[in-house]
C-alpha cells in the first residue's frame, strides 16, 4: 500500500481544498484506505467516499430527479411474482417446470440486472448467444415484465440510472471533481460508459502492487495501469523464480481441524503479546470458520468485528424467528413450541409468568399439535382450577388463585398471537403471518448490539415482504420465503476497529494492512475453490453478452490473483495455515498448491512434497500449557489417548476428572471395587428381609437377576437414563400398555354383567367400539404429532383386539375373570409378604393385570405383555432368574386370598399384539417351581445383603438394548479379567448360581 499511500499524499498536497471523491466498490474499503492514510500521518481534507452509483444518483438528484431505487431484495421479491405469473399464464417453457424458490427469483433478478447493465433490453434482446431457444424466450418475457413494472411503478435500477446520467450530464459539470479511482474497480458495459466519462484530466488511478506471473483478470479496467505506477514488493515475485524471495518473512503451520487452526492463532498472539487490534484474520471460506470464531469470541469474551458479517440465527431474535418458523412446519406442535422456550430468547414483562411456569402450564395443559388446541386445552385448566378453588379449604385459595392468573395469563397470550392467522390457508393469511412475526418480535431479548441490530433488521426485511410480495399460494411456499428472506440476513458487518481483531475473507484482504496477518483454511478444498456455472447465463453465454462480466469458470484463478495482490500489498506478518483433517468428511485435506509453494520457499526446496510438509508444520499438542479453552484441552486428551503424562496434583481444580481418573484405575486391577457395585453398606441397609420398610417389586428382583449393576444404579443411587423420545410415535411403550389393558378390562366388565364367555363373532363389534372410544378418549389426552403414525398405531391396537378376543374364546376353559388389575403395596393397599424356606419373609409389592378363578375355587394368573414371545419359551421357566413374575405373583395372590400352596395353578403370560400373535406361556406353579422360585429368591437377597452388584455375565443377551453400557462399559473387560474380579465373592458365586435355573 506504500504506493497508494504516497500517491494519495500528493493528490491531497496539490488539491487541499478542491473536492476530492474516492471511488471504490464498498464504503467499508473506502474507509480501510482512509484510515490507513491517517494512521501512516497524513492529513486529508475534502475528500468524499462514493461508489459508482452513488456518483450516478448523486448527479442526477442535481437534476431534480425523485428515484425510488430498487434493492435486491425488492428486485428478488418482484422477480417471484414475474415468474409466477408467466407460469400462471403458462407463458414459460423453459422455466415452467422450475419451483419458483426465493433462490431462483435471486438468481433471476442478478441474471437481468447483467443482461440490462450489458446493454440490452426487451426490444433489443441477444436471443442468438444463448443455446437454448426456450431460455431465450424466457428471458426476454421476464425482462419485458420487469421492466413494465420499473415504469409503472417509477421504479429505478443502476441500469436505469446510468442511462438517465449519460443521457442529461455533461462532461463539464463532471469536471468540477477530483475522482480517484480504487485500483481494482470492474465494471460492466453501460457501467464502463459512465466510468469513461469520469475519467477526465482530474482523475487519477491509485497505484497498487504488481503481482509476476500471473495475468490479471482482463474485467479489472484498471489494474494494468495501477500496476505500473507502483513498486513491487516481495510478495509480488511470489510465483517467480527470482531471488527477491529471500526477503519475505512469514510463517506457515498446520493443525489437526479448523477449530484447533483458530485455536493455534489465537494461541501465537497470547504467547507474544500481541494487541488485536494490530491483527487480521482472513479465512478461505467462511463456515466453518466465522461461528467457530464467534462462539470462541462470546465465550472467551475477544473483541472481534467480522467484516462479512453474522447470520442473523446467531442473536436472540434470529433464533425466535428460527424456531417459531419450525413451530409453523411441525403444525404449532407443542414440544416445537417448548424447544423456542427453552432457547431462552423470550423477554416478557415483570406481570407475566416466568419461563419455568410458562414451560410447566403448557406440558400439564396436553396440547399435542394444532394451534386451536392451545385456547382449548389452557381453558380446561382454567376450568379445572376453579372447579378445585370451589372445592378445596381456604389454605390453599392463594396458590390455585395464583395458577389461575398465569394459566389466564397465557391463555390470553396465545389468543392475541393466534387471532393474526385466518383458520384455513388463503387470502389474508400471508399478512396475518407477517404480522404475528412483527408481534412475536416485541418480545425478543435484547442482550447486545447485534441483537438490537437483528431485531431492527427483521422488522425492516418483513415490512418489505408485507409491501412487495405477493400472496403465496401454500403454506409451504410461505414458510419457503420467509425462510430465504429471513433467516439468510447477515448483520453487524464492520471495518477493522480500535481494540478488535479482524475477521473476514481473503477476498476482502487488499486494504486490510495491519501489522499482523494471519491467512487460514487454505487446503485444496477450499482454496483456490471450485468451479460452478450458473445454470440461467452459462459461461458462453456471458462471454457472449459482454466482455467484463465475471466468467464462473475463471473464480478459482481470480481468487489466486486476489490472494497474491493482497500479500502483495501487506506490509504486516503474514502466519498461513490449513486443518490436515476434514470432520465432515471423515478423511484428510491435502494443502493448496499456494500453501505448498509457500512451504517451498520456506525451506528453499523447490522439490518439498505433501508428507514432508506435514511432518515439519502440524503442530504439536500442548497437553497441560498453552490451551486456549477447556474444550481444547479435552481434545487434546481424547486424541492422543496416552494418559501418562497427566499429572493429577495439576488438576486439582477438575475434581470430577480426577475422580474418573483414578475410577478407571481401580476398574483395572483384579479387586471388585466401588466403582463396579460394591457398597460397603449392606445388611440390614439393603436386604428387605431385614429392613422392613424395603418393598421389592417383581420387576426389580429380576432386573437384580439379570445385570446387579443395573439394579444398582437404578434403585441404589436413583440414576434414571433419558427416556428417547420418538416424534413418530404416538403412545410410548408403557402408554400403549394401560390403554390395551383399559379395553380388555372394560371388555371384560360388560360382559361379566349378562355371564357371557367371550365369543368372536358375538363379541368383536363390541371389543373393537370399546377400543375406538378408549382410543379417543386417550388421544384427547395425548394428542398425535404425526396423523400417519396414528392411524398406523390405531390399526395395531383395532388388530390386538381381535388377536386378543379370538385368543380368550379359545382358552376360556371354564376359567371366570375375579379381579382386574389387582394391586398389592401400591396406592395405599398392604403388601404381599413372601415367606423364604428359612423361616424369613419380604414384602413384595405390584399389579397382577388380571386374577381368573375357575369352578374348584383354584386360580389362575393372567399377564399381559405387548412384546414378542420369543424369549419366553416354555425350556426358558426362570430363564436364569429373568422370568419370576409369574412365580412371584402366584405366591402373592397366596398370601393376599389365604390360599394354600399350590392354589393358584398357574400364571400365564398372554400376548394379544401383533408381535405376540396372541400366543400363550403358561407357568405351573407346582413344588417345584415353589422351590426353586424360593432359592433363586433367597440367593438374590443375599446379593443385597452383601452389597455386590456385579455386571452381567452374559453380553450377548443383557447388553444389547441396555441404557447403561456407556455408564457400565461391560465391554471393556476381556473374559479372563471379568472371571478373576467375580470369583473370590461368595454372594457373587450365589448369584451366578441362579443362571442354572431355566
Amino acid at each position: 500500500m506504500k504506493s497508494l499511500i504516497q500517491t494519495l499524499k500528493e493528490i491531497c498536497t496539490s488539491y487541499p481544498l478542491s473536492e476530492k471523491v474516492l471511488i471504490v466498490d464498498h464504503y467499508r474499503t473506502g474507509e480501510q484506505i482512509l484510515n490507513e492514510f491517517i494512521n501512516t500521518g497524513h492529513c486529508v481534507i475534502n475528500l468524499k467516499i462514493h461508489t459508482i452509483q452513488d456518483i450516478a444518483i448523486k448527479f442526477l438528484s442535481q437534476k431534480f430527479i425523485q428515484i425510488k431505487f430498487i434493492t435486491p431484495t425488492i428486485g428478488s421479491i418482484l422477480m417471484t411474482s414475474i415468474i409466477k405469473t408467466l407460469k400462471d399464464k403458462q407463458k414459460l417453457h423453459y422455466f415452467h417446470l422450475l419451483e419458483t424458490t426465493p433462490s431462483l427469483s435471486m438468481t433471476m433478478y442478478k441474471t437481468i440486472q447483467e443482461i440490462r447493465l450489458s446493454g440490452y433490453s426487451s426490444t433489443h434482446f441477444p436471443r442468438d448467444i444463448f443455446k437454448m431457444k426456450d431460455k431465450a424466450s424466457d428471458l426476454q418475457k421476464i425482462l419485458y415484465e420487469y421492466e413494465r413494472i420499473l415504469e409503472k411503478n417509477s421504479y429505478w435500477d443502476e441500469t436505469k440510472a446510468f442511462l438517465k446520467v449519460i443521457e442529461q450530464v455533461n462532461i463539464v459539470e463532471m469536471d468540477k471533481c477530483i475522482f480517484l479511482f480504487q485500483p481494482n474497480l470492474s465494471f460492466i458495459g453501460i457501467e464502463e460508459q459512465f466510468v469513461s466519462m469520469l475519467l477526465s484530466k482530474h482523475s487519477y488511478i491509485l497505484p497498487i502492487a504488481p503481482v509476476y506471473e500471473i495475468t490479471p483478470p482482463a474485467r479489472f479496467a484498471f489494474i494494468l495501469e495501477a500496476h505500473g505506477k507502483a513498486q513491487p514488493s516481495d510478495f509480488s515475485y511470489l510465483l517467480s523464480n527470482n531471488h527477491h524471495l529471500g526477503n519475505i518473512d512469514f510463517e506457515l503451520f498446520a493443525s489437526h481441524t479448523e477449530e484447533e487452526e483458530i485455536n493455534e492463532m489465537l494461541r501465537r498472539m497470547m504467547q507474544k503479546e500481541i494487541p488485536f487490534d494490530t491483527c487480521a484474520c482472513f479465512y478461505s471460506q467462511q463456515e466453518p470458520y466465522q461461528m467457530m470464531m464467534y462462539q470462541l469470541s462470546e465465550k472467551m469474551k475477544i473483541p472481534v468485528t467480522f467484516g462479512e458479517g453474522l447470520p442473523i440465527t446467531v442473536t436472540n431474535p434470529g433464533k425466535m424467528i428460527l424456531e417459531i418458523l419450525q413451530w409453523f412446519k411441525q403444525d404449532f406442535s407443542a414440544p416445537s413450541f417448548l424447544n423456542l422456550l427453552q432457547e431462552g430468547v423470550f423477554d416478557f414483562d415483570a406481570e407475566s409468568p416466568s419461563i419455568l411456569s410458562i414451560t410447566r402450564m403448557i406440558r400439564n395443559s396436553e396440547i399435542g399439535t394444532g394451534k386451536e388446541r392451545y385456547l382449548q386445552k389452557l381453558q380446561v385448566k382454567i376450568h379445572e382450577l376453579k372447579e378445585e378453588l370451589n372445592r378445596d379449604s381456604e389454605e390453599h385459595h392463594f396458590s390455585i388463585e395464583k395458577k389461575i392468573a398465569e394459566y389466564t395469563w397465557l391463555y390470553q397470550w396465545f389468543e392475541t398471537l393466534f387471532q393474526f392467522i385466518p383458520s384455513h390457508y388463503g387470502g389474508g393469511k400471508w399478512k396475518g403471518y407477517l404480522d404475528l412475526l412483527d408481534f412475536i418480535l416485541e418480545f425478543a431479548k435484547i442482550q447486545s448490539v447485534y441483537d438490537k441490530l437483528s431485531k431492527d433488521a427483521l422488522v425492516e426485511q418483513i415490512q418489505l415482504l408485507r409491501s412487495f410480495a405477493t400472496e403465496p399460494n401454500s403454506q409451504k411456499e410461505m414458510l419457503s420465503i420467509l425462510e430465504e428472506y429471513l433467516l439468510t440476513i447477515r448483520i453487524g458487518a464492520s471495518g477493522p476497529k480500535s481494540g478488535s481483531l479482524h475477521f473476514t475473507s481473503f477476498q476482502q484482504a487488499l486494504f486490510i494492512n495491519r501489522k499482523n496477518l494471519y491467512y487460514i483454511g487454505f487446503d485444496n478444498q477450499r482454496f483456490p475453490g471450485k468451479v460452478k456455472e450458473n445454470p440461467l447465463l452459462l459461461d458462453d453465454e456471458r462471454k457472449a453478452l459482454c466482455a467484463n462480466l465475471p466468467l464462473h469458470r475463471e473464480k478459482a484463478k481470480e481468487n489466486i490473483f486476489h490472494l497474491l495482490q493482497a500479500l502483495a500489498c501487506s506490509t504486516g506478518r503474514l502466519t498461513i495455515s490449513y486443518p490436515v483433517f476434514n470432520q465432515q468428511e471423515n478423511r484428510l485435506n491435502t494443502p493448496s498448491h499456494f500453501f505448498l509453494t509457500c512451504y517451498r520457499i520456506l525451506i528453499n526446496n523447490s522439490e518439498a512434497n505433501n508428507e514432508q510438509l506435514i511432518g515439519n508444520l502440524l503442530i504439536k499438542s500442548h497437553f497441560e500449557t498453552d490451551k486456549i479453552n477447556q474444550k481444547e484441552w479435552w481434545q487434546s486428551l481424547i486424541n492422543y489417548g496416552n494418559h501418562s503424562h497427566i499429572s493429577l496434583e495439576k488438576l486439582e481444580g477438575l475434581k470430577y476428572f480426577v475422580k474418573g481418573y483414578r475410577a478407571i484405575e481401580k476398574r483395572s486391577t483384579i479387586n471388585f471395587t466401588e466403582y463396579e457395585g460394591k457398597v460397603n453398606a449392606g445388611g440390614y441397609v439393603l436386604d428387605p428381609r431385614k429392613n422392613r420398610n424395603i418393598r421389592l417389586s417383581s420387576s426389580r428382583l429380576e432386573k437384580l437377576a439379570t445385570c446387579p449393576y443395573k439394579y444398582f444404579l437404578e434403585d441404589i443411587l436413583q440414576i434414571a437414563p433419558a427416556e428417547p423420545v420418538n416424534q413418530n410415535k404416538w403412545l410410548d411403550g408403557k402408554t400403549r400398555g394401560i390403554l390395551l389393558h383399559e379395553i380388555f378390562e372394560q371388555f371384560y366388565k360388560t360382559i361379566l354383567v349378562t355371564g357371557d364367555k367371550p365369543s368372536y363373532e358375538k363379541h368383536i363389534d363390541m371389543l373393537i367400539t370399546i377400543a375406538k372410544e378408549k382410543i379417543d378418549y386417550f388421544k384427547e389426552r395425548i394428542f398425535p404429532d404425526c396423523s400417519i403414525s396414528f392411524e398406523e398405531e390405531m390399526n395395531e391396537i383395532i388388530e390386538s383386539c381381535h388377536i386378543f378376543l379370538k385368543s380368550e374364546e379359545e382358552h376360556t376353559w371354564g376359567n371366570v375373570p375375579a379381579y382386574f388389575e389387582y394391586v398389592f403395596g401400591l396406592d395405599g393397599n398392604p403388601p404381599a409378604k413372601i415367606h423364604l424356606n428359612n423361616s424369613e419373609s419380604f414384602f413384595l409389592s405390584g399389579k397382577i393385570d388380571r386374577v381368573d378363578k375357575q369352578e374348584d375355587m383354584n386360580y389362575v394368573i393372567i399377564d399381559y405383555k405387548t412384546g414378542s414371545a420369543r424369549e419366553y419359551s416354555l425350556n426358558k421357566f426362570f430363564n436364569g432368574g429373568r422370568h419370576l413374575q409369574h412365580f412371584l405373583y402366584a405366591k402373592a395372590l397366596e398370601n393376599q386370598f389365604n390360599l394354600y400352596e399350590g392354589q393358584v395353578i398357574n400364571s400365564t403370560y398372554l400376548f394379544p399384539t401383533t408381535k405376540g400373535l396372541g400366543e400363550r406361556r403358561v407357568r405351573l406353579q407346582d413344588s417345584t417351581a415353589s422351590e426353586n422360585g424360593l432359592e433363586i429368591t433367597e440367593r438374590l437377597l443375599d446379593l443385597l445383603k452383601a452389597g455386590y452388584f456385579p455386571m452381567t455375565d452374559d453380553i450377548k443377551k443383557d447388553c444389547r438394548y441396555c441404557t447403561f453400557q456407556h455408564v457400565c462399559k461391560r465391554n471393556s473387560y476381556s473374559e479372563e479379567q471379568y472371571e478373576e474380579k467375580m470369583r473370590h465373592v461368595k454372594a457373587i458365586n450365589r448369584w451366578m448360581g441362579v443362571r442354572a435355573y431355566e
